[in-house]
């Protein structure tokens, strides 16, 4: 929402990208439609003057979210540590941002995606404190970050089962 001082009897015109948007005796302009970045410029007029202020309006953006690829062997005996996730790839962002990623983790029990650690510059994980003792969906959010504002996108997924055939079990017999 952009908003101008409200005087009686004023007429507001609201510019997205030079075209009018509204033109009103209402103060404020409201959208969700910017997805680049945009000028809004609001010219206000009273008895014959007018003024004219502009904001432009910066919006963080993803250009590839890369991908992410897991051992060669993606099952593992239960409690086993999941080692390093390799980088296929790192994401890319635009207009200013900065780069970053989450990686994160899904159960399938019901509670979602739940972040693995904190926000990171490193397209790949290291997963040798990660104990998996089921089966576990991991993917990795590139993040665009700019003036406070972050968007994100997923990466591929990819599962590491768990198998209990692949526990030891020894037996001794006399």
């Amino acid at each position: 929402t952009f908003t101008a001082r409200p005087v009686s009897g004023e007429n507001y015109i609201f510019r997205l990208n030079g075209g009018i948007v509204k033109n009103t005796s209402s103060n404020f302009y409201t959208t969700n439609s910017i997805t680049s970045q945009s000028t809004v410029t609001v010219e206000v007029t009273l008895s014959g003057c007018s003024a004219i202020d502009t904001s432009t309006v910066f919006v963080p953006r993803i250009t590839g979210v890369g991908s992410i690829n897991a051992a060669s062997d993606s099952t593992l005996c239960p409690g086993s540590f999941l080692g390093t996730l390799g980088n296929g790839g790192g994401g890319a962002v635009a207009g200013g941002a900065t780069l970053g990623y989450q990686w994160q983790s899904n159960l399938g029990d019901g509670s979602g995606w739940q972040p693995l650690g904190t926000v990171t510059t490193t397209a790949a994980f290291d997963g040798s404190l990660l104990a998996i003792n089921s089966t576990t969906s991991i993917r990795r959010l590139t993040l665009a970050t700019i003036n406070g504002v972050t968007c994100s996108s997923p990466s591929n997924i990819v599962t590491v089962t768990t198998s209990v055939d692949r526990a030891p079990v020894i037996s001794v017999s006399s």
